[in-house]
């Protein structure tokens, strides 16, 4: 069981729109995560071992970045990325802060993931074959806090991936040292 503070984290933006064809990396926002792991291995039998896991972790912005103008009339200022006009028509851009809203969560942390494994190997000779079953499940997650930069077609990088399930079998078999 934990909780973490996590201060100044960095997000990297690209808009052309908004910051002309350059990249911007910069420390701000504030996380706060609570979670609890946890890892369970049993020897159900001389064969047979079991091992599964699992994490819960509610992350949360609880300080977004604050960005301030650097130069201009506005020197100094904080930047309100809602108001933000386009130079050339004038029209309101409607952009939100690239850091995200307080409460959203960090980007590729799933609220949920587990796994379990099965893996049962037994004695044939001076061979041990085994047989062993799996399963991942990973929860939804953000793809970035940054709310502002868009891809080629004019959409936000900051989509939901979303949950999945990964499963896996293997057989295998050995002696000795192979």
């Amino acid at each position: 069981i934990y909780k973490e503070d996590w201060k100044g984290t960095q997000i990297s933006l690209f808009d052309p729109g908004v910051t002309g064809n350059l990249t911007f990396t910069t420390n701000g926002s504030d996380y706060r995560v609570k979670g609890i792991e946890t890892t369970l291995a049993a020897r159900v039998t001389h064969e047979l071992t079991i091992m599964a896991g699992a994490s819960y972790n509610d992350s949360k912005l609880v300080k977004p970045s604050s960005f301030t103008y650097t130069f201009g009339p506005k020197k100094g200022q904080p930047i309100d990325f809602s108001t933000l006009t386009d130079p050339t028509t004038g029209a309101v851009l409607g952009l939100s802060n690239p850091s995200g809203q307080l409460g959203d969560p960090l980007a590729g942390a799933p609220l949920f993931q587990a796994n379990l494994r099965a893996r049962y190997e037994f004695t044939v000779g001076d061979y041990t074959p085994f047989v062993q079953v799996g399963a991942v499940h990973q929860g939804s997650s953000f793809s970035s806090t940054d709310q502002l930069t868009k891809d080629l077609q004019g959409n936000s990088i900051a989509y939901v991936n979303p949950a999945y399930t990964e499963y896996e079998a293997s057989v295998g078999i050995s002696r000795d040292a192979w």
